[in-house]
């Protein structure tokens, strides 16, 4: 349950657990309920509101175990339904987004899909942790406090950096990797795959790249500027690569 100073106080200086800080919050009375019973509206013919309404409920099915339903026919307003809608005529950036949480539902509007996609990431920053367990959310249902937001990025350029050349991480952690920077907003993401330490691309013209240049010897219990150089016969057995259609999955 919700800490009872979220509710009935109107005032953008109460706490709210979303990095990086909108710039305008209000908290209002109430909480939504998300359970099973709860759609996801948007328009039909929106690729971007549908592309975003299928993430939505996935992140909400993987992070509670709760799933919800899609509705293709956004009209109006009705009881227990998240409502995605990109209006056009928005004068802000394309990354800005509106979100209004009622008792009765839960609204996302923003210039673009971007925009979309960041209002929910702040709603699914909103779930408080005990809600993550599926197996002990027995009550099947979650509860969002209602809440008034308006948010733009103040900086266009949000990245964060991964060096895999100095040590290989698999597809897989940079995935999540991803994953991770986009829940707090950042909208650039740096990939070191190359350096002297590792190659780490495929290229399949040139397979000595990563036959020879993507491994190393293992001196993992040394510190970086203490290794001890190779001897012979050592065998090269840290590292790894990424093929092709490794990079073509993380990019997509």
């Amino acid at each position: 349950m919700f800490p009872t100073f979220l509710f009935g106080q109107q005032t953008s200086d109460l706490p709210v657990s979303i990095i990086p800080k909108p710039l305008y919050t209000k908290i209002t009375s109430g909480y939504f309920v998300l359970d099973k019973k709860t759609k996801i509206k948007y328009s039909e013919s929106s690729k971007e509101e549908r592309k975003n309404a299928e993430f939505l409920a996935e992140s909400i099915k993987n992070l509670t175990g709760v799933e919800v339903s899609e509705n293709r026919t956004r009209k109006g307003e009705g009881k227990n339904e998240v409502i995605l809608s990109i209006n056009k005529n928005n004068a802000e950036n394309d990354e800005s987004y509106l979100l209004s949480i009622r008792p009765d539902y839960l609204k996302i509007t923003a210039n673009s899909g971007r925009g979309l996609f960041y209002g929910m990431q702040s709603v699914l920053q909103l779930i408080r942790p005990e809600y993550f367990d599926s197996a002990k959310n027995s009550n099947e249902k979650i509860l969002i406090p209602c809440i008034e937001i308006k948010d733009k990025p103040e900086f266009k350029y949000r990245g964060m950096h991964l060096d895999v050349s100095r040590h290989f991480f698999p597809k897989e952690f940079v995935k999540k990797y991803i994953d991770l920077i986009a829940m707090y907003k950042m909208n650039i993401f740096h990939w070191h795959l190359t350096d002297d330490n590792g190659w780490r691309i495929e290229i399949k013209k040139y397979p000595l790249l990563t036959k020879i240049s993507a491994w190393r010897v293992d001196r993992e219990d040394q510190s970086w500027n203490d290794w001890s150089p190779i001897q012979p016969g050592e065998k090269a057995t840290y590292g790894g690569y990424y093929t092709q259609e490794d990079i073509r999955e993380i990019i997509k």
